[in-house]
């Protein structure tokens, strides 16, 4: 399965399995998910914020870039 993030820090430290003292009270989900990459089951890659298609139901956009996601979602305006 392959995820994507755009956050470089998050994707560096997943793939490393080192932590920084900020990083030490990630919860449970962070540690799973860490033994996904390190088992191979998971794959976390790099993508641009404005590739994220989930940011057009999770964030608040202006009108153009919400409409641009919900268009690649296959939804009507």
């Amino acid at each position: 399965m392959s995820v994507f993030n755009d956050n470089q820090a998050c994707i560096a430290s997943l793939k490393s399995g080192q932590f920084k003292p900020s990083t030490l009270n990630v919860g449970v989900k962070y540690f799973w998910l860490r033994e996904l990459v390190r088992d191979g089951d998971v794959e976390i890659s790099s993508v641009g914020t404005n590739e994220i298609v989930a940011n057009g139901l999770t964030k608040a956009l202006e009108r153009g870039k919400h409409s641009g996601f919900i268009n690649i979602l296959s939804f009507s305006t």
